[in-house]
């Protein structure tokens, strides 16, 4: 696989060898995960505990949380992240390192990537 990023890669979850291989083992390809719109979308059935989400941060997967399309769905990064924490169990420090892995896998030089990962890492929960 030659990706960088995958967004909404959900089904990801169906084949375990490979994702064992390209998620667990080799964390390069970034997953993209857009709570509130993976439900309306039907992309994941409507069961918040069971979410993708919650076996990424479980696994510590290289993921992010976004929002998708706003215009029709009408939500925030706010919104997105306390679904995350209230409806999937992510914990204050899994938010945090979703916000660090975004910022590890955005398309920036890496010149401009460290100023923002180092504010990140500066900001890291105490547990």
């Amino acid at each position: 696989m030659h990706a960088e990023r995958i967004g909404h890669g959900y089904r990801v979850m169906q084949q375990h060898d490979m994702y064992k291989k390209y998620f667990l083992d080799d964390q390069r390809i970034h997953l993209e995960a857009c709570p509130y719109s993976s439900i309306m979308t039907g992309a994941v059935p409507l069961d918040w505990k069971k979410h993708p989400i919650a076996s990424w941060a479980r696994d510590k997967v290289n993921f992010s949380i976004s929002r998708d399309d706003p215009t029709c769905f009408d939500n925030t990064m706010l919104s997105e992240l306390q679904l995350a924490k209230d409806e999937i169990g992510l914990t204050p420090h899994q938010l945090w390192q979703c916000q660090l892995n975004a910022a590890r896998s955005c398309f920036l030089k890496e010149s401009e990537k460290e100023p923002i990962i180092a504010k990140i890492l500066a900001a890291e929960p105490k547990h």
